[in-house]
């Protein structure tokens, strides 16, 4: 018998008396609970017990106690029923109790009444019940025992002329038996109405195999039904799409439009992602190719790092609510990508520079306005923020 890990197991063994069992003595002892079991701790439901065979007079199997914890119903017990080869049967309800691991001797047992309400019906007393009744007093390994006489003497063979049986069929003497004799079929002939049940059985299924509909059940409403040429045909549209989706897949073809559910959509060249409340779209259906934003303000950045991650630079905010456009940071203008700075304003600095001059802080202008030292300082300043180009003489 199997149970689940920790289940609470007794083990039952008995050894019948060497006067009943002897050498390879066997049989088999049935043991069948009261009820189906139930182990809450567990989760698990045991509907019978087993059988364990005798061996030599020896038999040991492991079952639950009747007192393990978490069993349910309460007050079943065990039907034990001892079947040996030699001997006489014996069946009895029995109370099995002992703690988890421990060894339960069969001549330990004691025979009680059947559980009421049990889900294998009372047996009518044994022969062990019957002998108690009558006064004997042991166990039930005693009480077989005692079952069991001396060996009487062997008896003399007897006359091998006279123990030939001597009429077979109504035929005496040696008897030579043919397949009439016995009521038998003649020799072959098994092996023939084999062969003609096979080859009936082949022509029936051929027959039932090029039928078109022998059951009735192939044909669709339309009395169409899928045909080996279909099934290819369906075959080869399903390789296809699957070789063109890795082809996708794979950078090597190309859609010519994608409708992505949700909050994104690809068609026609435009990308619009969107959601209840705002979005944004790169759109070439128009005069020029549009960044687009709607329902808040339109922010442009790039970060330090590869993952959208590290440090965001270069903010340039366009406002939702009115014509507003804001840059944070540094702001050159070139004359080419990556070429010479021409003009540069540097907010964060409070810096400006313009016609390759270096950017500079806001210039201070003194002097005297009567005697023009401070029409030649602005001059000056004008030229150092790059402003003009100051080529004038004294």
């Amino acid at each position: 018998m199997a149970f689940p890990s920790g289940t609470p197991v007794v083990t039952l063994t008995g050894t019948l008396p060497s006067a009943v069992a002897g050498t390879g003595y066997g049989g088999q002892v049935v043991l069948t609970p009261s009820a189906i079991l139930t182990d809450s701790t567990r989760h698990a439901v045991y509907p019978g017990g087993g059988k364990v065979d005798i061996v030599d007079g020896v038999f040991s199997v492991q079952i639950i106690p009747n007192d393990a914890a978490g069993i349910s119903p309460a007050g079943w017990r065990w039907y034990v029923d001892v079947q040996p080869t030699r001997g006489k049967r014996v069946a009895f309800w029995a109370d099995i109790t002992g703690a988890d691991g421990a060894t339960v001797r069969l001549d330990s047992l004691v025979p009680t009444q059947a559980p009421g309400g049990g889900s294998i019906g009372v047996p009518g007393k044994s022969a062990y019940e019957v002998a108690v009744a009558e006064g004997f007093t042991g166990t039930v390994t005693q009480w077989l025992a005692s079952l069991v006489g001396p060996e009487g003497p062997k008896g003399d063979p007897g006359d091998p002329a006279s123990n030939l049986v001597t009429s077979v069929n109504g035929q005496q003497g040696t008897v030579v038996l043919d397949a009439v004799d016995v009521g038998a079929d003649a020799a072959g002939s098994a092996a023939a109405a084999q062969t003609a049940a096979a080859a009936d059985a082949s022509s029936k299924v051929g027959i039932h195999a090029s039928a078109a509909d022998p059951h009735g059940d192939r044909a669709w409403a339309d009395a169409k039904f899928a045909l080996a040429s279909t099934v290819s045909a369906l075959n080869t549209y399903v390789d296809d799409t699957v070789n063109r989706i890795a082809a996708v897949e794979n950078g090597t073809a190309w859609l010519a439009g994608l409708h992505v559910a949700g909050n994104a959509e690809i068609s026609g060249g435009d990308l619009t992602v969107h959601d209840t409340a705002k979005g944004y779209r790169f759109r070439r259906g128009g005069a020029g190719l549009d960044l687009e934003a709607t329902g808040a303000d339109l922010i442009t950045s790039v970060w330090s790092g590869t993952g959208f991650n590290g440090t965001q630079y270069s903010y340039d905010r366009y406002a939702a609510d009115n014509h507003a456009a804001q840059h944070a940071g540094l702001r050159e203008f070139v004359s080419a990508l990556y070429g010479t700075v021409v003009h540069t304003i540097d907010p964060n600095g409070n810096r400006l520079g313009f016609h390759g001059k270096p950017p500079v802080a806001q210039q201070a202008i003194t002097g005297s306005r009567s005697d023009g030292t401070a029409l030649a300082n602005l001059l000056a300043a004008l030229d150092t923020v790059g402003i003009i180009d100051d080529q004038t003489t004294a």
